[in-house]
């Protein structure tokens, strides 16, 4: 098992990490991790080389695009708003183009696996938690997706299907994960599970205890399947009380801000502090442990590492 935790290289973290003894391959061996879960939303590689610290490579997301897909580009969100996170090509040829590009740029780290977010979700049903489209129409739709460009993935690099709490890949309904596996033209995959992502699909969770359980017996859930399980993303997410209160209409005076803030509060990316990971872990039996948290600075970040890390 190899534990790796996010990273991007923005100035700011770069900035610390070149003053840290070791640089990054120094940072990561003080806190016993194995590399790094790389994020790659451009589609163009980073200047910088991350061969042999990239062991993963989590590639850009666009959280509205099946209304795109099922048009051919026809069907744009027309608040601004939502039309400032939407895919900016004209038709289906050229997002298919841009996402070749981005997985190319990732290909570059060399990394073992690669992450792709399985969900669609419009902004307005961001707010009220009534969805146009199903879990089946968003595996189908990415099936097909996926399909177009499967030609740029190397037969030795693994494609893990992340888990949202948002229509598609829930984790959460065996059917519709393996007809994923089924259908897609690349044999080297699998899921990474997001443990925050899933506990935000169950708002009566309150504690950390009553959490793990609850990913324990939903990973048990998928029978067989539950072998593809190749990595998790550690992190706590006990966002139920907010969700309940927050289900309504958009904000009229919405901002793109406030939009990434509501995401936030309900994806928290917290440091599990209290329950005993070990049952998790020995129950999923990774090849991955990403510890997927939030963090100000890398300091921070050895921080949580250290609290999460005693746990497991």
């Amino acid at each position: 098992m190899k534990q790796l935790t996010n990273y991007c290289p923005v100035m700011g973290y770069e900035k610390q990490i070149d003053a840290y003894p070791g640089k990054l391959k120094g940072y990561l061996d003080d806190n016993k991790l194995q590399g790094v879960e790389l994020n790659v939303y451009a589609d163009k590689p980073y200047e910088e080389d991350f061969r042999g610290l990239a062991t993963g490579v989590h590639l850009r997301y666009w959280p509205m695009w099946l209304e795109f897909w099922n048009s051919n580009g026809k069907n744009l969100p027309d608040n601004p708003i939502a039309a400032s996170y939407a895919i900016k090509e004209c038709n289906n040829e050229e997002w298919l183009q841009a996402i070749r590009r981005n997985i190319k740029a990732a290909i570059v780290c060399e990394p073992e696996y690669l992450v792709w977010h399985v969900s669609d979700c419009l902004m307005e049903e961001i707010y009220y938690r009534h969805f146009k489209h199903s879990d089946a129409d968003v595996i189908e739709g990415t099936i097909e997706v996926f399909n177009e460009i499967v030609d740029v993935i190397p037969p030795n690099v693994q494609v893990l299907f992340e888990n949202l709490w948002w229509p598609g890949l829930t984790l959460k309904n065996p059917a519709v994960a393996e007809r994923l596996l089924t259908g897609v033209k690349h044999k080297n995959v699998g899921f990474m599970l997001d443990t925050g992502h899933l506990m935000n699909t169950n708002w009566q969770l309150t504690t950390e205890q009553e959490a793990v359980k609850y990913v324990i017996e939903t990973a048990a859930e998928l029978g067989e399947l539950k072998c593809y399980i190749k990595g998790l993303h550690l992190s706590c997410s006990l966002s139920g009380e907010y969700q309940r209160g927050s289900v309504g209409e958009v904000p009229k005076s919405l901002t793109i801000g406030e939009l990434m803030k509501h995401i936030g509060m309900i994806d928290e990316h917290k440091v599990f502090q209290q329950a005993d990971l070990r049952p998790l872990i020995e129950f999923i039996e990774p090849e991955y442990v990403n510890h997927e948290l939030y963090y100000d600075t890398m300091e921070h970040l050895s921080s949580l590492l250290k609290i999460q890390q005693a746990k497991m």
